[in-house]
């Protein structure tokens, strides 16, 4: 998977660059459409996500991300980096590892686990 995307203001951490939490976020989605492309929902079981420069806002930048494992239990390491276009920078990078669900059984168990536990569901699917 390979995007590009900017930052804005919103996301800053302070002084024009961008809040770690961001950053983050945008691996965790990358990472996420690595199997989504198989046509598999996996979800995210843990990130590690190293920062090697700071990242600036209001700046093209550059993500991929890839497979490095997929195994006969449906756990998927998956990898990722940041870059700054032009200089091809790495910025971040990121290690995570997701594991596949069933996506009816996912929710359906996630809804009744959250009813269960506040009496009701979700508000966006409620």
């Amino acid at each position: 998977m390979v995007g590009r995307f900017r930052l804005g203001a919103e996301h800053e951490g302070a002084g024009g660059v961008a809040h770690g939490g961001s950053v983050m976020a945008a691996f965790d989605e990358v990472c996420g459409v690595v199997p989504w492309s198989a046509s598999v929902l996996a979800v995210t079981a843990d990130m590690q996500v190293s920062f090697r420069r700071p990242v600036p806002i209001e700046h093209d930048l550059d993500i991929r991300a890839w497979s490095e494992n997929r195994d006969e239990r449906g756990w998927w390491t998956i990898a990722a980096e940041l870059l700054l276009p032009g200089p091809n920078m790495v910025l971040a990078t990121a290690r995570g590892r997701f594991v596949e669900r069933d996506p009816e059984r996912h929710y359906a168990r996630f809804h009744q686990w959250l009813s269960e536990r506040t009496g009701r569901t979700s508000d966006a699917h409620a």
